[in-house]
């Protein structure tokens, strides 16, 4: 077995809520019967063909995701010559499969041909064990009595003893799966802003899983962080507990740290980032204080955001407990074995994804290192834990998540040990810890663009969730956000992580705020974030366009919101040309306060983002990144008067901004720019050590991709630079650039 530890075990949705149509399988692998009799317009869609060879390490049930180029199969597919079952959950423009599930028992570990086949559609009727979720709230957080009485005691949430089959996700011979959307109640009483899912997968064998998750999401006027303990029950029997506090050895103590300038938690005391401790005694005995990243540096209080040096003189030797606090726009999940559930390893046959765009090709040369990640209670690697992961999202500096997808992704892709899988899922399962999901009181419904272009981040009332977002502090940050969700999501096929991939397209979308508002460009204008978090954010709303299942009715929307980002930079060159330095760098939001400059590195992931989403099949943008590239290379590929080594300044200016982006003094020449990077007016000006040249790597094979002659000639000076500032190694073996360490395209 190689997912993270299980807990081993041996349809009414929410009155008044319309289930959410993004998941259900609608048999969408039962294709037309003409096309499964002549096997599809095109020679390979024929019956027979391989298309992937996927490895299975051990016996047992192994569901899995597979990714298939346009045109490659159609009809369905088939493990060697097991019993498969398949539900597609995305096909190309032309019918054939782009993203599916697939389903087998496989009795004789080995390496299996996937070919196409077609599709068996029988179905079976699953025994369906009693299950049932307690929340125990305790009474505490902001309010009345009156508005406190309202949400705290025991609630519970009872799984139904049918199949919902409005809304079933995995549907065929070998496996059902369904999903139950509930509100846990008091004795008849929905709890006001909570939420729960049941995600019940049961194979023909009755053995299977039952994914539990919780969230707190609606947007209520009352809703908050709650403090709960957690109890799950399958068959009578308690599976999983999680107590709502626990108390703290020793008294709690700060220290200043000089190195970070400001006070941390002393170590001894064994917390993890993104721990909630409450103080038990003392002048501020039931205050609630969240740990921030190690070491443990950042101390907040949990409403006020701040704790100063008076309120830790006032902690200091008091005593202090452990609180499970569920934040508002967090959610947790728990996948829980039952019945002698025994899962199959498999390894994937990434080919096919890389063919298809769905993710890059890596250098094979990476190091397999893991981190190991604690996941017991109260751990990071716990349910609301952050796993690898910042709890500040908006921290600078090196972070594997930080990149055109997580340094563990990357390893994972490469090298497919059950140790990094692990570390995979855990960081996926840790995308809910952030406080980045925001619905309407309908948890199946978002705020979209169209309908709120502020919801995220205005201050105005009707602007923003009725709760003003109290207790939710821990937030996504389009500069330094990561992907969490989409790897794990097409590698497992579970349902949760879908939903992360829809609530992460329209954090980035939303949290860029009012200033997507344009006189000139219809819709969200994404590109007015830091240049590297518009390529963050294209990457994630891209990815959320092209893989949620094509059912759902929020994936026009994305496209729409992909598609309109890159027309609109290529509409700049048309409509607003004052933006448009004569060497090619367009001028976004945030490129400087005193010089029009150039970040590479940011415009080399922006380039790599927007490819990207062409690669998935978003049309526009070849005209902005043709220029960019032009601006970010022409002096390693053309003679001209700007020294080349200097390509992977942190920053390069290109005139002086005049408070406005139709008022920039453009140099007009390579010699004036080099001249202003060396001259005392501007600090920048000296020769990198080429830690960011991994970074602009991503552009260069950008420009390979595009066909662009000279990309060959750029990316051997980029790796003839790194090897002699000897930063090559960071790439392949560090913690640093392993994420950049993309392969380079022949």
């Amino acid at each position: 077995m190689n997912r993270r530890k299980f807990i081993k075990i041996g349809g009414i949705g929410i009155a008044g809520f319309t289930a959410i149509n993004c998941g259900g399988t609608s048999h969408a692998n039962k294709v037309d019967p003409a096309d499964a009799a002549d096997g599809g317009p095109a020679v390979d869609h024929a019956e027979g063909k391989i298309v992937a060879k996927y490895e299975f390490t051990s016996i047992g049930w192994a569901s899995f995701g597979i990714v298939l180029p346009k045109g490659r199969a159609k009809i369905g597919l088939r493990i060697g010559e097991l019993l498969t079952q398949i539900d597609v959950k995305n096909r190309w423009d032309d019918g054939s499969i782009r993203y599916a599930i697939l389903t087998t028992k496989v009795r004789q570990p080995g390496e299996y041909d996937i070919v196409v086949a077609a599709a068996d559609t029988k179905s079976f009727d699953p025994a369906i064990p009693a299950a049932e979720l307690t929340l125990n709230i305790e009474r505490w957080g902001y309010g009345s009595d009156d508005v406190k009485n309202s949400h705290w005691g025991i609630y519970k949430s009872v799984l139904p003893g049918s199949v919902n089959t409005k809304d079933l996700w995995l549907d065929g011979p070998l496996v059902k799966e369904w999903r139950v959307r509930d509100i846990p109640n008091k004795n008849g009483t929905k709890h006001p802003f909570l939420s729960n899912i049941w995600d019940v997968r049961i194979y023909n064998d009755n053995s299977g899983t039952i994914d539990v998750a919780v969230e707190n999401v609606r947007d209520v006027t009352i809703a908050d962080a709650v403090i709960y303990s957690t109890d799950i029950t399958i068959k009578g029997q308690n599976v999983y507990r999680h107590d709502a506090t626990q108390t703290g050895p020793g008294l709690i103590s700060f220290r200043d740290n000089e190195s970070y300038g400001r006070y941390q938690c002393t170590a001894e005391h064994g917390l993890a980032a993104g721990n909630f401790i409450r103080i038990t005694s003392g002048k501020l005995a039931t205050e609630v204080i969240g740990i921030g990243d190690n070491p443990r540096e950042n101390y907040f209080s949990q409403y006020s955001r701040t704790f100063s040096t008076d309120q830790r003189v006032l902690v200091n030797n008091n005593t202090w407990e452990k609180v499970f606090l569920h934040r508002y726009g967090a959610r947790w999940h728990k996948l829980i074995e039952m019945n002698d559930y025994v899962e199959s390893g498999v390894k994937i046959d990434f080919k096919s994804w890389i063919e298809a765009g769905a993710i890059p090709e890596y250098r094979q040369d990476v190091s397999n290192t893991v981190s190991v990640i604690d996941d017991k209670q109260w751990k990071s690697g716990d349910i609301l834990g952050f796993a690898n992961m910042r709890v500040y999202m908006g921290g600078t500096g090196g972070r594997g998540e930080i990149g055109p997808y997580p340094a563990w992704t990357m390893r994972y892709i490469v090298h497919q040990t059950p140790e990094l899988r692990k570390q995979m899922l855990i960081c996926g399962d840790a995308a809910g810890s952030f406080a980045s999901h925001y619905t309407k009181n309908d948890p199946t419904k978002f705020v979209t663009f169209d309908e709120n272009p502020n919801y995220v981040t205005a201050s105005s009332n009707g602007d923003k969730p009725l709760n003003s977002r109290r207790g939710s502090y821990i937030s996504w940050e389009n500069a330094h956000g990561g992907s969490h969700s989409y790897v794990p999501y097409l590698v497992t096929g579970l349902r949760y992580y879908s939903d992360e991939l829809l609530h992460y397209g329209h954090i980035a979308v939303n949290s860029t705020g009012a200033r997507k508002k344009s006189t000139i460009y219809k819709g969200p204008v994404l590109w007015v974030n830091q240049v590297r978090g518009t390529a963050w954010t294209i990457r994630n709303v891209a990815d959320a366009a092209y893989y949620t299942p094509d059912d759902c009715e929020y994936k026009d929307y994305f496209k729409n919101v992909v598609e309109r980002n890159l027309k609109s930079l290529d509409g700049i060159f048309e409509k607003e040309p004052a933006r448009v330095s004569p060497l090619g760098l367009v001028y976004l939001a945030n490129m400087g306060t005193k010089e029009a400059r150039i970040a590479p590195w940011m415009l080399s992931f922006l380039m790599w983002s927007l490819q990207h989403a062409r690669d998935q099949g978003a049309q526009g943008g070849t005209v902005f990144i043709e220029s960019s590239l032009r601006a970010l290379f022409e002096p390693v590929y053309a003679e001209t008067a700007f020294n080349p080594r200097f390509s992977a300044s942190y920053y390069i200016p290109f005139g002086i901004y005049g408070g406005s982006s139709t008022n920039i003094k453009w140099f007009q020449t390579w010699k004036e720019v080099f001249e202003y990077n060396m001259s005392a007016a501007y600090t920048k000006g000296r020769e990198p050590d080429w830690g960011y040249g991994h970074s602009i790597r991503l552009a260069a094979i950008t420009a390979k991709k595009m066909g662009k002659p000279w990309a060959d000639k750029v990316h051997d000076f980029i790796m003839k630079m790194l090897t002699e500032k000897k930063q090559l190694n960071n790439m392949k073996n560090g913690n640093v650039y392993p994420q950049y360490a993309l392969a380079y395209p022949q």
